[in-house]
């Protein structure tokens, strides 16, 4: 009896962390702004003024990123039923815990995969995928509202911690030595798998990232409606040969400070005119959700770690069961 029990539960672990759904079946996700479900949210905005904020996502210019050149990038595929749902991008800011925006995550879904050290959505090339099924693991700010995308940030437990010894996947440190710092002035990096334009409605397959200059609130306010932009947002504007509406939703907008990156916005929303008119892109200000982020970590239990040796067992069980 007792090898019956101990089969069992090698498996069901195997089965767990096993990888069900291929990646090239979900080729054909977008950004979950172009998703129905999303439409009547952003109607709302669209009924104001022509430069009302809209989640739509361009990287515009820019460059192709080559594997491990952003390590801290995430890419979520959220699965509302078989191979229907949407694209976010997220951050590494833990070995256990991805940072993204609370509209890639908010409303009705099955479960999420969490890929890192993905640069190719064409590509079974990566270097850590979990799926995460536990709603109790995805932690939306409390005061989240979706229709103005007012604290729009989450987090997600992940049920495995990222390898260490992958040079290809990594964390992002989060800005706790600069809490009040604006950053105005600085250059700001902007990933994702974004669009490549305002009238090609395919998502780029490829990883591309464009650097930003970060400028004031009160800039990037004139380009919006009124209350749009708020303390905590940060905002990057556009160069001659280079813009952005947005990465992928949820993804970073980082900064490099005394030689070390730092993530300092969360791609949130960008303008209904389109990215290649020069209007600023919007990011939720992290530095304004660092408490938040500490309490949700520091109270949360620690994540299961499951070690490969068990799947590995599990198959060593089932061949000696077999004899």
């Amino acid at each position: 009896m007792w090898k019956q029990v101990f089969f069992l539960t090698l498996v069901l672990i195997s089965i767990v962390s096993s990888e069900i759904v291929d990646l090239s079946e979900l080729s054909h996700f977008k950004d979950v702004n172009e998703q129905p479900h999303r439409q009547e949210v952003l109607r709302k905005l669209y009924e104001a003024p022509d430069d009302s904020p809209g989640k739509v996502p361009f990287i515009i210019g820019g460059s192709f990123a080559t594997r491990g050149q952003i390590p801290h990038q995430v890419t979520l595929y959220v699965i509302v039923e078989g191979d229907s749902g949407w694209l976010c991008g997220g951050s590494f800011i833990n070995d256990t815990w991805v940072l993204t925006a609370a509209h890639c995550v908010y409303g009705e879904y099955q479960y999420i995969i969490v890929i890192g050290g993905h640069v190719d959505l064409n590509s079974q090339t990566y270097s850590y995928r979990q799926t995460v099924t536990d709603k109790k693991n995805i932690y939306v700010y409390s005061s989240y509202n979706d229709d103005t995308l007012r604290d729009d940030i989450a987090m997600i437990k992940l049920p495995v911690a990222i390898p260490k010894s992958d040079s290809s996947i990594g964390l992002i440190a989060l800005p706790k030595n600069y809490t009040t710092e604006r950053f105005v002035g600085a250059n700001g990096t902007v990933s994702g798998f974004g669009r490549y334009s305002d009238s090609i409605t395919a998502t780029s397959p490829n990883l591309k990232y464009v650097v930003l200059p970060i400028i004031t609130n009160v800039e990037c306010a004139s380009y919006y409606i009124k209350d749009t932009v708020a303390d905590t947002n940060i905002c990057g504007g556009t160069t001659p040969i280079a813009s952005s509406c947005s990465g992928d939703s949820g993804g970073p907008f980082t900064v490099n400070v005394n030689n070390s990156t730092i993530i300092v916005g969360v791609v949130s929303f960008g303008a209904e005119r389109g990215c290649q008119l020069g209007y600023p892109a919007g990011f939720t200000r992290v530095t304004s959700y660092l408490k938040w982020i500490d309490s949700v970590m520091n109270a949360s239990p620690k994540a299961l770690v499951i070690n490969i040796v068990f799947i590995f067992t599990a198959q060593i069980a089932l061949i000696v069961w077999n004899f």
